[in-house]
């Protein structure tokens, strides 16, 4: 048996974006029922773009980012070192943000979704676990492992705002 690990909703409403345990993918059309299914590497995050074309897959290695219709593979984002485990497309979509680990720390990666190629990297203490873009586009937000938040600027990178842990809510 297979439990659900990650899901997405297209922003039409009309697709379900599904992950298991047993590295099943499968896309659910409302009206349809269940039109694709597809074994990728497991699932831990799924993000759907704006527009509903793309979808993004954090298999706690790297990003898929898939065709949303077809689920064939666009591009792989990331590098071998990383371990991503959270996604989140920018409003816009012309961004890829992604959260985890690599070299021993935390991270969050912004990648161009265009081309793949990252554009910033930020380092924190601890296991990245949720990534979350502003709504207009120019912060991105990540929590950590042992309850951190922190708030950047998506376009220098300085931080922002930061909650330490349970202790200051």
């Amino acid at each position: 048996a297979s439990g659900v690990t990650a899901l997405a909703l297209g922003d039409d409403g009309r697709a379900l974006f599904v992950a298991g345990h047993g590295q099943e993918l499968w896309r659910l059309d409302a009206a349809r029922g269940v039109v694709r299914c597809a074994r990728r590497a497991r699932a831990l995050s799924l993000a759907v773009s704006p527009a509903s074309d793309r979808l993004a897959v954090a298999t706690g290695v790297r990003v898929l980012l898939l065709d949303a219709a077809s689920l064939a593979s666009r591009l792989v984002l990331g590098r071998r070192a990383d371990r991503l485990q959270a996604v989140a497309f920018s409003p816009d979509a012309r961004e890829v943000v992604a959260g985890g680990s690599a070299d021993g720390r935390g991270v969050v990666v912004v990648f161009d979704a265009a081309t793949g190629r990252e554009r910033r990297r930020l380092f924190v203490a601890d296991d990245v676990t949720c990534v979350a873009c502003s709504p207009d586009g120019r912060l991105v937000a990540a929590g950590d492992a042992r309850g951190a938040a922190r708030v950047w600027a998506l376009e220098d990178g300085e931080e922002v705002a930061r909650l330490q842990g349970p202790q200051q809510v």
